[in-house]
């Protein structure tokens, strides 16, 4: 593979695997909210360490009635804020605390 960006190798979950399922808001535009997704197996008798199964990302716009693009509406933009704020927060003191 050539000219790519190198990635971490991925897996397939096995029944009963323990997961972790990551979201957050990578970037946002007035017409446009970007989420990256993960999903990582977590180490277990099978698998020595953590191993990413998924990396995905999702372009999430707003239509209107005609189904056009619109800019996103500025409540849902305030409260993406908000939530991603205080998620950023809650990991900055959890980072102070390590």
């Amino acid at each position: 593979m050539t000219g790519g960006p190198s990635r971490p190798p991925q897996a397939p979950l096995r029944s009963k695997d323990d997961f972790r399922v990551t979201s957050r808001v990578d970037r946002m535009t007035p017409a446009r909210i970007v989420f990256e997704h993960e999903i990582w197996a977590l180490a277990g008798p099978h698998r020595p360490e953590a191993v990413r199964c998924v990396h995905a990302t999702a372009t999430i716009c707003c239509l209107d009635a005609d189904y056009r693009a619109t800019r996103v509406p500025a409540a849902l933009a305030g409260a993406i804020r908000g939530v991603k704020g205080a998620l950023d927060e809650a990991a900055a003191a959890a980072g102070a605390l390590n």
